[in-house]
């Protein structure tokens, strides 16, 4: 499936940067703000970033691959003619559409981002602003729970490196494999868990209890 307007939902950012100072968003949206950073249509648009579970070293797809899973997912609905295939997905139901699968997220177009984003920060081509990018503790929880606790196959210790190995790849799967895991430990005044394998950079710390104002007693009558 084709179109001129690619990743409409990333396009239409940075018309509404005019109107913002700073960009802070979590998870898909994270990775949409490095899109940002890396994409020259978004130069002078916005002033600092805030990106949180959303990596910049994310690959993306390329715009043929992209193109290609569309299409792969405009024929499981019957709209496989590139005559009507506009018409025809638009004419799909909301929940047929999720149920045919795919993934929607930014690719590389050559226009949007003409290259993958850690390769427009590494070589000094992207938006120099203020940046900070977070990782949400134990997010990754919710997909697991997803795929497969609510899907009635729990993952067992047996299939966890092997699903570790295919969501980080052979070299970084030792590493993920030898985080810290276990019962809760105790940091204090809160209880902090291991994190999961996709989000070990960032803890939750506890949060410090502020003094309370002072009080002020009303007098009647003049001093």
């Amino acid at each position: 499936m084709r179109s001129t307007e690619r990743w409409v939902g990333v396009r239409t950012w940075p018309a509404s940067a005019k109107w913002r100072l700073s960009r802070n968003v979590v998870s898909a949206g994270g990775l949409s703000v490095c899109a940002h950073i890396a994409s020259p249509t978004a130069h002078d648009l916005f002033q600092r970033a805030i990106t949180e579970s959303g990596p910049c070293t994310a690959p993306l797809p390329t715009l043929a691959t992209a193109e290609g899973d569309g299409s792969a997912v405009a024929a499981r609905l019957g709209c496989g003619d590139p005559a009507t295939q506009v018409s025809c997905m638009r004419a799909q139901a909301v929940a047929d559409v999720l149920a045919a699968g795919g993934a929607f997220r930014p690719n590389v177009d050559g226009s949007l981002l003409p290259q993958q984003i850690p390769a427009a920060i590494s070589s000094g081509k992207l938006n120099r602003v203020p940046v900070i990018e977070g990782t949400n503790h134990d997010e990754d929880r919710l997909f697991v729970a997803l795929q497969f606790d609510l899907a009635g196959k729990p993952v067992t210790a047996e299939q966890y490196p092997a699903l570790v190995q295919a969501t980080f790849g052979s070299q970084a799967a030792p590493k993920v494999l030898a985080a810290p895991t276990g019962p809760p430990r105790r940091t204090g005044p809160a209880t902090r868990r291991p994190p999961t394998s996709s989000s070990p950079s960032l803890r939750t710390r506890p949060r410090r209890s502020r003094p309370s104002p002072p009080t002020t007693t009303a007098r009647s009558g003049r001093p």
